[in-house]
């Protein structure tokens, strides 16, 4: 257990070390990915330890977290505060949509809003909902936060290795321009290619966005999935 001044520490920098177990699964993917050498924006992680504490009622939680994020965040830099549970993001269940995702946050007093506004929407009906559908509990589920350094969107969206609907061998990308939230959040219909043993099986129409960029996702998807 890392000590800092007799308490221990929530918040680590994704890349800088080996993180602690306690960070979920969004965050040990990103770490996945830049181990592998993809590129990866520089991410902060909140341990789910924070969000334990804070739960038990142990004193100071959220003032702790905005003293380590005054430490390491650059006042210059906007960020992303997504959520990295125990169990989303995995083999089984992925709970997309199920949690908050908070783009755009500046200074420690922001982020550290961010933070208790995903922990606050754990507890809602539409997730316990889902836990239940997977045979799981409120008790089951811990939140780690990951702080990343925002990207200025062009393009956002999805890539899938295989149809997640069909299951089959196919490349499914879904984007839309501009932020991802217009896809994920605000229901926006997104441009979809399926790519299919190096052929394209379906390109959307009316699309101004060249095919070179699916084309380009297609091949990153593939070697991610290689990489795994």
């Amino acid at each position: 257990m890392i000590r800092d001044g007799g308490c221990r520490l929530y918040v680590f920098d994704l890349l800088a070390r080996k993180p602690p177990r306690t960070i979920g699964n969004k965050a040990r993917g990103l770490r996945f990915l830049a181990d592998k050498g993809f590129p990866v924006p520089r991410t902060h992680v909140c341990t789910w330890e924070a969000f334990e504490d804070h739960a038990s009622g142990v004193p100071g939680v959220l003032d702790r977290i905005r003293n380590e994020f005054d430490r390491v965040l650059d006042p210059a830099k906007a960020y992303a505060v997504r959520s990295s549970a125990n169990l989303e993001d995995s083999l089984e269940h992925s709970f997309a949509g199920q949690f908050e995702t908070i783009l755009s946050r500046r200074g420690p007093d922001e982020i550290v809003e961010a933070v208790r506004s995903i922990w606050s929407a754990v507890d809602t009906e539409p997730v316990r909902s889902y836990l239940g559908k997977t045979g799981r509990s409120l008790a089951d589920l811990k939140m780690a936060i990951v702080v990343q350094e925002m990207v200025e969107p062009v393009l956002s969206g999805v890539s899938f290795s295989k149809n997640p609907i069909t299951g089959l061998d196919e490349i499914v990308i879904e984007a839309v321009r501009g932020s991802g939230t217009a896809l994920v959040q605000e229901g926006q219909t997104p441009y979809r290619w399926v790519e299919k043993w190096g052929g394209w099986i379906e390109t959307p129409e009316n699309s101004d966005i060249p095919l070179d960029f699916a084309r380009r996702m297609a091949d990153g998807t593939k070697s991610i999935a290689r990489a795994a």
